[in-house]
């Protein structure tokens, strides 16, 4: 078991997803996993909550800017799914 209680949550969240066939939020999760687990396996650490709340909010940081590049080019549903995927990724901050 990692040291991280965040990241459990979003693995077991990421599993519920799948299970219940809502594929776009758990597309979103295995995302942000695997970014994580790279993180881990690039520094050969096993990240604590602290370190990932410091990735999820870079992760978010990413999603804003693309979030403001689709509104400006007016493409509103490219723009609603990284607004979705902020959402979902802020409730484990």
């Amino acid at each position: 078991m990692s040291k991280s209680a965040i990241k459990d949550s979003i693995q077991s969240d990421q599993i519920k997803f799948l299970k219940e066939g809502n594929k776009e939020d758990s597309s979103t999760l295995r995302f942000a996993l695997s970014f994580l687990n790279k993180e881990e396996k690039d520094k050969k650490i096993e990240l604590n909550d602290s370190e990932v709340i410091k990735i999820l909010k870079s992760m978010i940081k990413r999603n804003k800017d693309s979030y403001d590049q689709f509104m400006n080019a007016n493409r509103q549903e490219l723009a609603d799914k990284e607004k979705k995927e902020m959402s979902l990724l802020n409730t484990y901050l």
